[in-house]
C-alpha cells in the first residue's frame, strides 16, 4: 500500500483531558510523518498536528517504557494502524502482531486516564491512580517496570469480564482507527519484539473515522467492508 507522506509536528504535554484524537482523519491505514515531541510522565499526551487545517490536537500514549523521545527534534514517524496487514504492522511496530491482544487491551485501558480520580483504583493520591493505571499499561509489552503499587485493580479489569464485555461490543471496524506511532528506523529492525535501545519510544492514538467511512457507517456499508477484511486477513494474533 502506498504510503501517505504528510508532514506534521506533535507538540506533547504530559497531563490527561481531551479524547482520543479528535481531529486527526488519515485516509489510509499507512502513514509517514515528522514529529516535534516534547514531555514525559504518565497519562495522556497532547499532541498537536501542526500542519493540519485548524491545527488539531489529538491524544497520544505511551506504551513503551524501555525507551524514550531525544533530541533532536523534529523526528520522522510511522502511522500504521491496527488494521494494517500482518507484513507492515511487523515491518513498522516495535512489538508486532504477535502483541496484537496487547495493543487492542492497551487500548481499552485509556479510557480510564480520563477518569482517574473516580475510580477504586485503590490508590492514595490521583498522581498514584495514574501511575498505576500506566504502568498496568505498560506491562503488557516486554521492557516494562514493575507496577508502581501492589493494587491490581486495572490489571484485574483485562482478566476478569470487563475487557471482554468492552471488546464484544467493539464494531469490527473499530481498531482501524487505532494508530501505533514508531521510529521509522524499526522498519528495517528485523524480528519483534524490539527491546533494545533502537529508535524512540512507540506511542498509540486513537483517529476519527474519515468522513467518507462515516457516510458508508450511515448507509452500514462499513460493516460489509470490516466482513471483507476479516475475510481477507485471519484476524489478530495474540
Amino acid at each position: 500500500m502506498r504510503k501517505n507522506g504528510i508532514a506534521l509536528a506533535m507538540l506533547l504535554a504530559a497531563a490527561p483531558g481531551l479524547l482520543a484524537a479528535q481531529q486527526f482523519q488519515p485516509g489510509q491505514l499507512l502513514s509517514s510523518d515528522l514529529i516535534n515531541v516534547q514531555g514525559t510522565g504518565t497519562g495522556t499526551y497532547h499532541a498537536t498536528l501542526l500542519n493540519t487545517p485548524g491545527q488539531p490536537v489529538i491524544d497520544v500514549w505511551c506504551n513503551d517504557y524501555a525507551h524514550n523521545i531525544g533530541n533532536p527534534q523534529p523526528l520522522a514517524a510511522n502511522f500504521t494502524s491496527y488494521f494494517a496487514n500482518t507484513g507492515d504492522f511487523d515491518a513498522r511496530t516495535r512489538f508486532g502482531t504477535g502483541y496484537m491482544s496487547q495493543y487492542m487491551q492497551a487500548a481499552y485501558l485509556t479510557q480510564f486516564f480520563s477518569t482517574v480520580g473516580s475510580l477504586p483504583g485503590g490508590a492514595a493520591t490521583v498522581q498514584e491512580e495514574q501511575d498505576n493505571l500506566h504502568h498496568t499499561l505498560w506491562n503488557l509489552f516486554p521492557g516494562h517496570a514493575p507496577l508502581s503499587t501492589t493494587n491490581t485493580y486495572y490489571s484485574d479489569l483485562l482478566t476478569g469480564g470487563a475487557y471482554a464485555t468492552w471488546l464484544s461490543a467493539q464494531t469490527p471496524w473499530y481498531f482501524r482507527y487505532w494508530f501505533a506511532i514508531d521510529d521509522p528506523a524499526l522498519t528495517q529492525a528485523g524480528a519483534r519484539p524490539i527491546t533494545t535501545g533502537l529508535g524512540w519510544q512507540e506511542m498509540i492514538t486513537y483517529a476519527t473515522p474519515e468522513p467518507g467511512s462515516m457516510a458508508l457507517l450511515a448507509t452500514g456499508l462499513v460493516g460489509l467492508v470490516g466482513m471483507s477484511f476479516r475475510r481477507r486477513r485471519s484476524g489478530p494474533k495474540s
